[in-house]
């Protein structure tokens, strides 16, 4: 055990120092002027990517301690593997690089998270307390008492306009940022096999083709997957929905871009959809988003509701 949580602690390390190199265009700059036959400088790689020539060096040389590059005997010289340069390039990098993003997205989060838990810890034992005072004085609570609970809290969240993606719309507020790197993890992961390794499991292509079909994307994000097949479908209609608004935003530019007429994007809750969507749709698709909802099993009674064939649902 004892060498696998050191191996833990040095991997964490190494993926701050990937995600710092490829946030700061470190790799591409590499690539851009050392090869195996010309190893690059520090001062070269500096140069090229505009940084200080020290935090580049340290760079380098951590990243030759964790096997990512190369550097010659003398150790004052770079390179990028030519099998590796895809993989590590800003234009279409290795998933495994996207991912290293997501330590120093949830890191600032960090303390706050254990504060909380903190506090939910305090206040659980407070509640236990107080539950073993009033069973003294008004009875035990019944099953029946706590599911009115839930449901007045479900209540709660609809009016206010929680509970969809990611959790409620204050957290997206507060995590705009983290689009920028799901959009790049969707792209990376799925953009290149929706069409020719999904959509024949889905047993909905020849319907697609033949077109007229009403198409929903519940918790749609920025919007990538129903833009896709948007795009390879335009005699059919495709609604994505969200309640992010950042992510809703970026999902329009990204259909205005790719001059989609046939796509529409709204800041809608799973949860909640309009009363006149009940059998509006011929398919509903749900990409990695279901769980994240507030309460998942009323979004999937919403998504039935909304469907003309509930047997039509593809998650992922």
């Amino acid at each position: 055990m004892e060498s696998l949580l050191k191996e833990i602690a040095f991997h964490s390390a190494l993926s701050l120092s990937l995600s710092f190199g490829y946030e700061l265009g470190l790799f591409d700059a590499l690539s851009a002027v050392g090869s195996q036959e010309n190893p690059a400088s520090p001062k070269q790689v500096a140069d090229k990517s505009g940084m200080d020539v020290e935090v580049v060096k340290v760079w380098l040389m951590g990243m030759h301690s964790g096997k990512i590059i190369k550097a010659n005997e003398a150790g004052n010289g770079y390179w990028i593997e030519k099998e590796n340069l895809k993989a590590l390039s800003s234009n279409e990098p290795a998933i495994g690089l996207i991912l290293t993003r997501v330590i120093p997205h949830i890191a600032p989060h960090y303390k706050q998270a254990l504060e909380t838990a903190k506090s939910k810890k305090s206040e659980c034992q407070k509640d236990q307390h107080k539950d073993h005072d009033g069973d003294h004085e008004h009875g035990k609570k019944t099953e029946h008492g706590h599911l009115w609970q839930e449901h007045a809290q479900h209540q709660h969240s609809h009016k206010h306009g929680h509970g969809h993606e990611h959790g409620d719309q204050d957290h997206h507020s507060h995590h705009s940022d983290n689009f920028p790197m799901m959009e790049l993890m969707t792209k990376a992961m799925y953009k290149n096999h929706i069409i020719p390794d999904y959509l024949p499991l889905t047993g909905m292509q020849d319907k697609l083709e033949k077109g007229g079909l009403e198409v929903l994307d519940v918790g749609c994000g920025v919007g990538i997957h129903i833009c896709e097949i948007a795009q390879h479908f335009p005699k059919c209609n495709f609604t994505g929905i969200d309640i992010g608004v950042k992510g809703i935003e970026r999902a329009k530019e990204i259909a205005k871009k790719k001059n989609l007429k046939n796509v529409k994007f709204e800041v809608i809750s799973g949860e909640e959809m309009p009363e006149e969507w009940t059998n509006k749709f011929d398919w509903v698709m749900s990409w990695n988003s279901i769980h994240d909802h507030q309460n998942p099993q009323v979004a999937i009674k919403e998504i039935n509701r909304v469907l003309n064939n509930p047997d039509i649902l593809l998650q992922r």
